[in-house]
């Protein structure tokens, strides 16, 4: 049976980037979408500063597309500033909207060719309006403060 999914998503659900224990890492972040059982818990370090993300790790459970979204996740802030990753939760906010499905949002510009890639695999999502708590859900994580 063929998966409704890219090659891309399904990568990331079987083998997900920086899947570990956050516990181990100095600042723990979680996002738990209680009417499904999907929950993420982001491990985060941050350089000196506290401006830029150094490590990220994620313990990811539930559907296929948490799972990916939040492995997803970590490929691309690796390194970003709070800045950038607040335009990058509004990319996502923005696949994961009810307008118009046709249009595609602009990726943010400081992404390489490869993780631009990634990120937009996650608007597959938009065949499937009912998913889209499970694709927001590590980014919800991430952007609380």
């Amino acid at each position: 049976m063929d998966s409704p999914y890219s090659d891309i998503l399904l990568k990331h659900h079987r083998s997900p980037v920086n899947a570990g224990d956050p516990m181990q890492m100095p600042v723990q972040k979680s996002a738990r979408n209680r009417s499904c059982g999907d929950s993420v818990t982001l491990g985060i370090e941050y350089d000196e500063s506290n401006q830029r993300i150094k490590s990220i790790v994620h313990h990811a459970e539930g559907c296929m597309l948490c799972r990916a979204s939040a492995s997803i996740l970590c490929l691309v802030v690796q390194n970003r500033n709070l800045d950038e990753i607040q335009e990058l939760r509004s990319y996502v906010d923005e696949v994961c909207s009810i307008g118009n499905p046709d249009k595609s949002p602009q990726l943010p510009t400081f992404l390489s060719v490869e993780h631009s890639h990634h990120l937009e695999s996650l608007l597959e999502v938009r065949k499937y309006p009912t998913r889209y708590k499970c694709v927001k859900l590590a980014w919800s994580a991430i952007t609380t403060f």
